[in-house]
């Protein structure tokens, strides 16, 4: 009996799989580098069944990327505490990244991710914080925005 249920074991699960022919050798080679090949396998190979899933893998693929945008900006209390309150007395941001590393050695951050924290529709007290800076910009167009916009569209008309 052990013999049995030792061979229906070891039949039931044996691997199915298929040799690669010459041609498909030849169309993976041609197709994907080796190294994108590894790459994709390692990255999004399913880690509950051991193998690579293609469905699967494109679910991962998919929000990795969608969450590869979502860069929470002044994340440390101490650095936020500093660009609010600087922000406040009416500091501009070039001036506030300018000014951290001299007063706090070790500490930095730019510019741009000080107004998109302060352009994120996340920020609680956006509305205040977009009042203190000293051009007050209502609204800060997406960079793709401006492809998009034909010249008469995007010049203002005179206010004489």
């Amino acid at each position: 009996m052990s013999k049995q249920k030792g061979k229906c074991y070891t039949q039931c699960y044996e691997k199915n799989y298929a040799h690669l022919n010459p041609d498909d050798r030849d169309r993976i080679a041609v197709i994907y580098n080796k190294g994108t090949i590894s790459r994709e396998i390692d990255r999004n190979s399913s880690l509950e069944y051991d193998c690579y899933l293609g469905n699967r893998a494109q679910q991962r693929a998919g929000l990795r990327a969608k969450n590869s945008h979502n860069h929470h900006r002044l994340r440390n209390e101490d650095v936020r505490a500093y660009v609010l309150s600087h922000l406040e007395i009416g500091w501009s941001p070039e001036q506030i990244s300018g000014r951290i590393g001299i007063d706090h050695p070790g500490w930095s951050i730019s510019h741009e991710s000080i107004c998109q924290y302060i352009y994120n529709s996340g920020t609680s007290d956006r509305k205040h914080l977009i009042k203190c800076l000293r051009h007050s910009h209502r609204i800060r167009k997406a960079k793709d925005h401006w492809s998009q916009v034909s010249p008469d569209e995007d010049s203002e008309p005179n206010s004489h």
